[in-house]
């Protein structure tokens, strides 16, 4: 849990939300960040459409490693946050 409440954090800083949602899917368009968590065998995150990732945790529902791809996601967001203030 200690992940997500990271995410909703970094979010939070840069002015959006973080919520769970059932039924949402990829935007096509690209309006909103989807992101979309399932269980392998490795860690990654893989861009799946317009602002929309899988982010693979690798392990299962017993034991698994979500805080090192959880960190890489928000890298990965601070740099992208960043890019957009400093390109404007």
């Amino acid at each position: 849990m200690i992940a997500i409440q990271n995410l909703a954090r970094l979010f939070a800083k840069t002015g959006e939300a973080l919520i769970y949602d059932r039924n949402a899917s990829c935007d096509s368009e690209g309006r909103y960040n989807y992101f979309y968590f399932t269980y392998g065998n490795e860690t990654a995150i893989k861009k799946i459409g317009n602002d929309c990732y899988e982010i693979v945790i690798k392990g299962n529902d017993d034991e698994c490693e979500i805080l090192p791809v959880t960190e890489k996601l928000m890298v990965e967001m601070y740099v992208r946050y960043g890019q957009q203030f400093f390109n404007n």
